[in-house]
């Protein structure tokens, strides 16, 4: 017997069934996990099983081993589900390093039920029906399995033939499992208020309609771990069914998620939180009866949110009208800074996994100083939100509000505007530039503007005068005395070669412009070898 996820290696498995067969007649996997493809997961074990069988071969020991499947496959069920059991023929190929082609066969008993009150009976060589009761447990003991049927019962009603001393062995072993669940539920914290449920039906989720106590004390569990500016996770990722004011235990954790996740950590631009909130409102609806986009509405901790619902025929959709991010330093909110880096935390379902909010999050979309840790940590969200409670003692888990509505009415009537997003290369000034790449304006150097020609790059600021265009290069006291020390180098240069090239000084009745230019490193050439560079700038001249 082991157990098995949809994450399992068929390899790991077939090692231990391998170690089983020593010691068992019949091998009965299990799968708890409804994910669990079995023809996909038995074929890859096939597989495995040749290639172990072949190795054998090429080192000369024996090449018929023990099967490496097992007799028996029983998935994971509803509750109350049953499925028969189904002899299933597994078929595999495996292609050895020399080039022959192995082909094999197996059958697999597959069936599928609850994993409670059910008892699994062997019919073995067509002998009496074998059950966990008689069943031997011996090396020796491997016959042909015939049926195997999987029947309905209930625990209370087993004749007392059936009660051996195997029987009382294995209630034993499941009574203390039960002892050792019990001590392993351990009180990480107290609430001073009742934590309200956040799932009330297989179509109602109260995140749905946006903040709700459970996830908002797993984001601020986050924010805290990793001190972070933001934290946010999606509105599915909390489905507990709340707990009483008072002790707070690992398994109302437990029942808070529904999936494993690990938390993502990163630093990003407020452009990105703003990019990441703004997907997510629009696809929301505020209301807590399911919708499928309903889980992308983000829960949060360290914002404060306002915004208007849209009027659309589904309901679906709203708008930021203002957005801030609580200040550490100042201990207040203030309003988001685009062009500010902040740190934030998340769950690696939104990092990694999550169509949208993955790819707004991915290294292929970082900006400069962006960077983005899918999993951050090996402590699952549980355990974090068990460390949190434990560390802010006791826990209260009202509600901050981050999220307000304001009246559609307002924007429409213009007393409040929305927050604009994306604002576009119209709205930066004459002295900003426009950053296409995340669609916002930054600041153009001291005396420089964009150009009316290009608004993503700075040139100098230009005066003009009807008789003349000159651009000015402020000399300060320090440099002037070099440049007559250059002035001077220059006058001695060509006293020295004799000559004077008066070739390119302007003629006639035209305006004159008058250009300062620069050579890199310039003050260091002219001091060494300044009639080198007496000639070299000739190109530039011309």
């Amino acid at each position: 017997y082991t157990s098995i996820s949809a994450t399992s290696s068929a390899t790991v498995i077939a090692s231990a069934i391998q170690t089983a067969r020593r010691a068992a007649g019949v091998v009965i996997l299990t799968s708890d996990d409804v994910a669990v493809t079995p023809e996909v997961l038995l074929t890859n074990m096939l597989q495995y099983e040749m290639m172990y069988v072949d190795q054998n071969r090429e080192e000369g020991a024996e090449a018929v081993v023990p099967s490496l499947l097992p007799d028996v496959l029983l998935l994971q069920e509803a509750a109350g589900a049953f499925r028969p059991m189904t002899p299933t023929t597994i078929n595999a190929n495996f292609t050895a390093p020399n080039g022959t082609v192995i082909t094999a066969t197996r059958s697999v008993y597959i069936g599928a039920m609850s994993m409670t009150n059910c008892l699994l009976a062997l019919d073995l060589d067509n002998t009496a029906v074998m059950t966990s009761a008689n069943l031997p447990r011996s090396a020796t003991f491997n016959p042909a399995i015939t049926n195997i049927s999987l029947r309905q019962f209930d625990p209370t009603t087993i004749s007392n033939s059936t009660k051996d001393a195997l029987y009382y062995d294995d209630q034993a072993y499941l009574l203390n499992l039960s002892r050792v669940a019990a001590s392993n539920d351990p009180v990480v914290g107290r609430t001073l208020e009742v934590m309200p449920a956040a799932y009330l039906g297989p179509t109602v989720y109260t995140c749905y309609a946006g903040e709700c106590g459970q996830s908002s004390m797993v984001t601020r569990a986050l924010q805290w771990k990793f001190d972070a500016d933001i934290a946010f996770i999606d509105s599915g990722g909390s489905q507990g069914t709340g707990w009483p004011a008072g002790n707070v235990h690992m398994s109302h954790l437990f029942d808070m998620f529904p999936f494993v996740n690990f938390p993502c950590y990163g630093t990003v631009l407020g452009y990105r939180i703003l990019q990441i909130f703004t997907y997510s409102l629009s696809v929301s609806s505020f209301t807590p009866i399911f919708t499928p986009a309903g889980l992308h509405l983000l829960q949060a901790a360290g914002v404060r949110i306002e915004y208007a619902m849209q009027d659309t025929p589904d309901g679906i959709g709203a708008k930021i009208v203002s957005f801030q991010v609580y200040n550490k330093t100042t201990s207040q909110f203030q309003p988001l800074d685009r062009l500010r880096y902040y740190t934030f935390a998340s769950n690696d379902y939104l990092c990694a996994i999550h169509g949208v909010y993955s790819v707004m999050l991915s290294a292929s979309n970082a900006y400069r100083g962006e960077s983005v840790n899918p999993k951050a940590s090996s402590d699952t969200l549980v355990s974090i939100s068990s460390d949190y409670p434990t560390a802010n003692n006791p826990y209260s888990p009202i509600l901050s509000n981050y999220y307000t509505a304001v009246p559609l009415t307002e924007v429409t009537d213009g007393s409040r505007s929305y927050l604009v997003f994306p604002p576009g290369a119209a709205s930066c000034t004459s002295t900003q530039w426009y950053d296409a790449g995340i669609d916002s304006c930054w600041e153009c150097p001291p005396n420089m503007q964009h150009s009316t020609d290009d608004v993503s790059s700075c040139i100098p600021i230009i005066t003009t005068n009807a008789e003349s265009l000159i651009v000015g290069l402020a000399v300060g006291g320090g440099l002037l005395i070099v440049a007559m020390v250059v002035i001077g180098t220059i006058c001695e240069c060509r006293r020295r070669s004799g000559s004077r090239s008066n070739g390119n000084a302007p003629t006639g009745d035209k305006d004159v412009v008058i250009v300062f230019t620069d050579i890199k490193s310039s003050t260091r050439l002219w001091g060494a070898v300044p009639c080198l560079l007496y000639t070299s700038p000739s190109p530039r001249d011309s």
